[in-house]
């Protein structure tokens, strides 16, 4: 029995249309090695002669699904109508309120809706609905007491069902944009920027919203692919119902669900365009902030560079001074200051030569070896860049020379516009160094 399971089982019957809620929670399969489970569904499945598509493993991990099948009597005519879907939705919200600039970590849970229904031609269905929410499960009691439909056809109690799972699509769009909504309340803009205030962008909550914000958008495109596939079952019976009342009603049911479904998915979708904006948004905050700390070090530096001009232009001023002081204190130099016996005298010494024979030696020396040095580096610069490097002692002739010969270049390496055109189309065959005049002679013709 399935009580013995310990699974809530609640009726619901509404008389004039003898129609049957049965609401049921069958658990979830969390991995291959849940033995409890698999015996609770095998269970589930033997007792309510459910077919095994709807306890498969890829059933159950599906984002959602719809399936139909009947049964015939000898005389050929139609028995009992079966059909069974899956949907799911995901509620994300944080887990603690926010406190400033802190962010609480984000929880979320999934809604696995499971729905498997009979009908009779002779109006009665009966529904087994598994794992509902108890928001669900009472949407659906007061939609049989509200409704004006009737267990005339299949689709009906589906149109039902899908009015009662709006609310819970419409709660995770909402949810998702509460999340991206503080972020786009809390830019990290700031009025005065400086490189003690760099902005702390929460890049990984960004990912972690768009990570639900995907999955939303993904169950609201299974959604309506789920509702197309109900509307394409509730055409089967176009030949012999479009004429009653009920056909049409049913019809305009499921359309008016679908247009409330596309929607939340258009919304969903903004919810991503508004979330990318707000990422990058915050990365050019960033490399704004970057941009602002360099003219703030170029600046600095800048200081710097004129406060050494300053020391540069005083070491200027007394270079001379101390450089003929230093002249005139050396050997070669001697004065006498005048005493008694006699006057003042300033003398040279005749080997005053030998010092311009070792200064004007070396002091040559030194400038050739700086020159060596200095073609060395320029050379190894010249052949470890690449071809666009000009050193400041190129001439601008020797430059454009330069341009000119790399551009005759790519003209010997471009393929014939025929050759060019063909290769477009095999992209293994076309060499690396075609990027060039594929961008050139690739373009489409007119007409």
């Amino acid at each position: 029995m399935l009580l013995s399971y310990s699974l809530a089982m609640r009726c619901h019957r509404r008389l004039a249309s003898s129609i049957i809620y049965s609401f049921l929670d069958a658990g979830e399969l969390k991995n291959d090695t849940d033995v409890k489970t698999k015996a609770r569904h095998a269970q589930l499945q033997d007792q309510l002669r459910i077919p095994l598509q709807f306890w498969t493993k890829a059933a159950l991990a599906a984002s959602g699904f719809f399936r139909a099948q009947e049964h015939l009597n000898a005389e050929g005519t139609l028995k009992v109508h079966e059909s069974w879907l899956r949907l799911q939705t995901k509620q994300a919200k944080r887990e603690n309120p926010v406190a400033g600039q802190r962010l609480g970590m984000i929880s979320y849970h999934w809604d696995r809706l499971g729905f498997f229904i009979r009908w009779w031609p002779n109006q009665c269905f009966t529904a087994y609905c598994f794992d509902l929410p108890e928001n669900l499960k009472a949407a659906l009691r007061a939609s049989v007491e509200a409704s004006k439909f009737t267990a005339y056809l299949p689709a009906s109690i589906w149109s039902l069902i899908v009015e009662a799972t709006l609310p819970l699509f419409d709660a995770q769009v909402w949810k998702c944009r509460d999340l991206i909504r503080w972020h786009e309340q809390n830019r990290p803009i700031q009025d005065n920027v400086s490189a003690t205030e760099r902005p702390k962008p929460q890049y990984e909550d960004f990912h972690e919203i768009a990570r639900h914000a995907i999955h939303s958008t993904e169950m609201l495109q299974t959604a309506l692919h789920v509702l197309n596939a109900i509307q394409d079952e509730h055409s089967i019976f176009a030949d012999q119902d479009t004429k009653r009342p009920q056909y049409r009603e049913i019809l305009r049911s499921l359309s008016y669900h679908k247009t409330i479904l596309q929607g939340f998915e258009g919304r969903s979708r903004a919810l991503e365009t508004r979330l990318a904006n707000e990422m990058q948004l915050t990365f050019h905050l960033n490399s704004q902030f970057d941009s602002i700390a360099t003219g703030q070090i170029a600046q600095s530096s800048s200081e710097d560079s004129a406060a050494m001009r300053t020391i540069s232009f005083l070491g200027l001023i007394f270079l001379p001074g101390t450089f003929i002081s230093a002249i005139f204190s050396m050997s070669f130099f001697n004065f006498e200051p005048p005493n008694d016996a006699k006057t003042q005298e300033w003398r040279m010494s005749s080997k005053f030569w030998i010092f311009w024979v070792f200064c004007i030696p070396i002091t040559g020396a030194t400038i050739l070896m700086w020159q060596w040095w200095h073609r060395r580096t320029r050379d190894r610069l010249r052949s470890t860049h690449s071809t666009f490097y000009f050193p400041d002692s190129d001439s601008k002739a020797q430059a454009q020379k330069m341009q000119k010969q790399l551009h005759g270049r790519r003209k010997d390496f471009a393929q014939p516009p025929d050759v060019e055109k063909a290769m477009m189309f095999d992209q293994t065959r076309r060499p690396g160094w075609t990027s060039f005049a594929s961008s050139t002679s690739s373009r489409p013709s007119q007409g």
